[in-house]
């Protein structure tokens, strides 16, 4: 922790680290084929806690896993740790080294840094990515969870660092990280035996469990995700300390048919009861990956038996009707509310087929590691009510010894009083002492923010943003500002100095004070060297603190529909602020320095639809009109610009002078899109997106790259997929300049009624409404279509997007439901001459549309008898084309795809040589003919009275608008 003055200094800050290098001179992981080569040195200089955040391969029981296995067979105080890995949530998903017997697999559990990852908000969650087991012969795999995501540590020189607050470290996440976690505590574990309980070598059995008893059961016991339950090295060291768990490191083992036996006295009713059983089993020579092959050598069975005399077998409740376990090396009993009484512990020989001891008699005996008693009772305070007494989370009332109470407060000590224990204490437990845990937290410039998980509070400044803290749900409303408690964190403004206590283990807010002094004004003048800023009108200067975070903070006074969600605020600094700007500065109230500091625009935001350069005006499309200001700067995709070079369709951000239609800046881009991110890779720095075209993209970020939420620049480990975003790119590029990502407000599903193009409005079947806006994306299924091709009484699936006041919530997609009706009739030809495109053919739909992969529609006429031709451009991206056909009386739908690469050079293949096949080319050209559906133009058939009248309305140029009117010829009911 020497880089960041021992802020983040790690699980075990004293430890001697020994690095082994994995790979190949490249970025190739090459481990050695034999891994005493890897093991052995490391041994030799002394590691006894070895950490690999590498693997592969499936999930099997294969020779690396052997390997690992004998390794620690031999040398039985050397525990491996292996990562998981990464191939979650799938089970089965273990790597191969992670099917080791011998090694304590570690999973990954979510950390807590919210505003660094959309994985590190809930602690008692495992992550997403985080590989599932069971092992390949259906052992419980993983052995324990620790916190792997948004993990800091420590970042190599040959690196970008992606952690702002201090470039010296790095954050990472998975089930490396998690291992790294896990071997910190484990080496804090191994000092413990040696420093407190005076063993010298412990063995990799007794840690193993002693973590694995110790560990947080998930609920409902053991499964493939968590394993045995989230690593907990206070429970586990604490109830080692008080006696509440014993332990033995059974060196010389117990004989086949034989059994060891242990006892422990529980003093009162209804108190746990935990025993967990390891051995170092020798090494599988031939195991099978599947269920029913067994990678377990010799098999000892854990057996409990109550003062009742009711018999508890090791993971009974992993196997059917509670039958003994024969394929893990790693058996536990829990028991939650036990009888006070005697408890007798055995451990039995159930079948060794192989010498494994530490006394090397060459004896059948299996040496082993057993810890067992009461763990540790827990929960977080929710109040002090009495000097000996507190009020847990979930409404119990614990009664505490006075004589035997010890808190921590951020690292201090204290004796026989709860005075200095808040609301979100941790409480550890057991039968000889109570053991309170806090953590305070004191920062300045805070947002606080409403988001789907809860109230978030994080920095404003990237550069001081450690992760950010969630307001506890379970805590009661205790948010005080300035001395007044608050109801919404619409109360708390923007750049508060907050204070709060902190649960350790969630790292949740429980109680939270905030204050602030405001200053608004004007700017006077500003000293960079001494960062002081002042204002007009008053005498004397503010001081900005170390940390002072500077923002620009927009207030819109006109956005399209589709923009407000996303906002348009961008970070500062202090060389930013010039006099004549109007600021807000937010003081801490017991230093008086300016914690945050905002200028204050106002701002249009939209899209062009209509330039006046001679008018030095312009129109966006809420409908309202802008005069630019003379000598206003324009920037339009980063280049200085002038008005004449804005076009029709470019995105502005256009600041205004105060209370009037005047600009004083513009910033335009011409490409910005809106839409959802589907998938990305943090490490390739790539995001998948679907836009509001339905056109799925490919995007880079890069150091250019700034993201924003609520006008608050984040990081990009804060994306995640399924949230909607507004992307500027660079034009011709997939390189991303901005991003901005909105709140969702709420899904749901709906049945439309009808829709209103003139308010362009959805009108939903329970009577509310949503406005279709420029960013809105409607499809069916899986085509984009129009809001008006919606037919009454369709479901569909209605994405809704946060919004300030005072614009109404935004409608981000609508899915329509793929309909039951009957799908129309579609037959089409296709041809092309140079680049242009002849489509031709027949529908029994009314509507139909051409879809390029610019994301584009073209509606194409259809006439009366379903009859269409249609000629396009093709465009360089164009490869492949779709028409879809589409039937607004009942809602069907079909669609025909045409690869142009394919297509043959349009024209009839039966004139050639004809005396009027001139003439035909040039009518074809045209429009006029078009010939049949096999390519064929019959020059010399008789043409039909239908055929001729067609060929005349298109010569002509009528439309068909004369197909309602009736004639009197006797044959007319038979006119196609």
């Amino acid at each position: 922790g020497a880089a960041s003055d021992g802020q983040f200094k790690g699980i075990a800050p004293g430890a001697s680290l020994y690095f082994q290098a994995l790979l190949d001179g490249g970025t190739q992981l090459e481990p050695p084929s034999d891994l005493h080569q890897l093991f052995y040195p490391a041994y030799s200089a002394g590691v006894r806690v070895h950490i690999n955040g590498w693997g592969g391969g499936t999930c099997s029981y294969g020779n690396t896993a052997a390997q690992i296995d004998a390794f620690v067979r031999r040398y039985p105080d050397f525990l491996p740790l292996i990562a998981a890995g990464n191939s979650g949530p799938k089970v089965h998903s273990l790597t191969s080294e992670a099917n080791s017997k011998n090694a304590l697999v570690i999973g990954a559990s979510q950390s807590a840094r919210p505003a660094l990852s959309p994985e590190a908000d809930d602690t008692a969650q495992v992550l997403g990515y985080s590989s599932r087991g069971p092992a390949g012969d259906g052992r419980l795999k993983p052995d324990l969870v620790a916190p792997g995501s948004a993990v800091l540590s420590a970042c190599s020189r040959l690196i970008e660092s992606n952690f702002a607050a201090n470039s010296h470290y790095t954050c990472m996440g998975g089930s490396s990280m998690a291992a790294a976690v896990a071997g910190g505590a484990t080496t804090l574990l191994r000092e413990w035996f040696q420093v407190g309980e005076g063993v010298a070598q412990p063995s990799a059995a007794l840690l193993k469990a002693a973590l694995i008893n110790g560990a947080r059961l998930p609920d409902g016991g053991p499964n493939p995700a968590l394993g045995f339950g989230l690593l907990d090295l206070t429970g586990t060291v604490l109830a080692l300390r008080d006696g509440s768990f014993q332990y033995v490191d059974e060196k010389l083992g117990v004989e086949n048919g034989n059994y060891r036996e242990y006892s422990f006295r529980i003093l009162e009713d209804k108190q746990p009861f935990k025993a967990t059983l390891v051995w170092s089993d020798p090494e599988a020579l031939e195991a099978s990956s599947s269920s029913s092959g067994r990678a377990l050598v010799n098999n000892l069975d854990l057996l409990v038996i109550d003062p009742a005399g009711q018999q508890y077998r090791g993971n009974q409740d992993l196997n059917p009707e509670g039958q003994p376990d024969n394929r893990n090396n790693v058996e536990q009993v829990f028991i939650p509310q036990a009888l006070a009484g005697e408890y007798c512990v055995r451990v039995y020989g159930q079948e060794i087929r192989t010498p494994a001891e530490a006394g090397q008699y060459n004896r059948l005996a299996q040496d082993f590691a057993l810890v067992y008693g009461q763990p540790v009772i827990s929960g977080v305070v929710e109040k002090v009510i009495a000097t000996d007494q507190v009020s847990l989370a979930g409404g119990q009332t614990i009664k505490l010894p006075p004589e035997a109470i010890q808190t921590v407060k951020d690292g201090k000590t204290g004796f026989n009083t709860l005075k200095t224990v808040l609301p979100g204490a941790d409480l550890y437990q057991t039968p000889r002492a109570a053991y309170l845990i806090n953590r305070t937290w004191q920062a300045g410039g805070i947002q606080a923010l409403n988001t789907d998980q809860g109230t978030l509070f994080m920095e404003i400044d990237t550069a001081g943003r450690e992760g950010g803290f969630y307001l506890d749900k379970r805590a009661e409303p205790s948010v005080v500002v300035n001395e007044r408690i608050v109801h919404t964190m619409e109360e708390i403004p923007s750049g508060v100095e907050v204070s709060g206590s902190l649960n350790p283990l969630s790292q949740t807010l429980w109680q939270v004070t905030a204050g602030y002094i405001e200053k608004r004004g004007l700017v006077d003048r500003v000293d960079l060297e001494k960062r002081q800023i002042w204002l007009l009108k008053e005498n004397r200067p503010y001081t900005l603190a170390p940390r002072a975070a500077v923002s620009v903070t927009d207030r819109l006074l006109d956005s399209s529909l589709a923009d407000a969600p996303y906002g348009a605020g961008e970070v500062g600094c202090l060389e930013q602020i010039l006099p004549g700007m109007n600021v807000r500065l937010v003081l801490s109230p017991v230093t008086q320095q300016v914690q945050y500091l905002a200028v204050q625009r106002e701002l249009a935001l939209g899209r062009v639809v209509r330039v006046e350069p001679e008018n030095q005006k312009l129109q966006l499309e809420s409908g309202k009109g802008y005069t630019l200001f003379e000598g206003a700067p324009i920037i339009r995709d980063r280049k200085t610009a002038s008005i004449e070079e804005l076009q029709s369709g470019d995105h502005v951000m256009a600041v205004l002078v105060p209370e009037s239609q005047n600009i004083i800046s513009i910033m335009a881009n011409s490409t910005v899109t809106f839409g959802r991110v589907m998938y990305l890779s943090e490490k390739q720095k790539v995001i998948y997106v679907i836009d509001h075209l339905n056109r799925f993209g490919q995007y880079r970020l890069t150091e250019e790259t700034r993201i924003y939420r609520r006008g608050l620049q984040i990081e990009p480990g804060s994306l995640s997929p399924g949230g909607w975003v507004r992307l500027i790119t660079k034009p011709n590029s997939d390189q991303i300049w901005r991003l901005d990502l909105a709140e969702s407000a709420h899904e749901e599903n709906q049945v439309i009624k009808s829709y209103e193009p003139a308010e362009q409005r959805l009108i939903l079947a329970d009577g509310s409404e949503g406005k279709v806006t420029s960013g809105t994306l409607i499809t069916k299924n899986g085509y984009r279509i129009g809001p008006e091709d919606i037919v009454s009484g369709e479901a569909a699936r209605l994405y809704w997007l946060q919004s300030p006041a005072p614009w109404e919530t935004g409608l981000a997609a609508v899915e329509v439901a793929g309909s039951q009706a009957e799908p129309p009739q579609l037959a089409l030809l296709a041809q092309k001459q140079s680049k242009v495109i002849r489509i031709t053919g027949n529908t029994t739909a009314d509507r139909l549309y051409l879809y390029g992969r610019d994301g584009k529609r073209e509606r194409i006429p259809v006439g009366g008898e379903g009859y269409f031709v249609w000629y396009f451009k093709q465009l360089p991206e164009d490869n492949v084309v779709q028409v879809v056909a589409l039937d607004s009386r009942n809602g069907g739908m079909a669609a025909r795809k045409i690869e142009i690469n394919t297509l043959t050079p349009y024209g009839f293949s039966d004139i050639e040589g004809h005396w009027a096949s001139p003439y035909i080319a040039t009518l074809a050209r045209r429009g006029t003919l078009s010939g049949y559906l096999d390519q064929t133009y019959r020059p010399d058939a008789l043409i039909t009275r239908a055929e001729f009248a067609c060929l005349l309305a298109r010569f002509v140029g009528w439309s068909d608008q004369f197909s309602a009117l009736t004639a009197s010829y006797q044959d007319f009911t038979s006119i196609p």
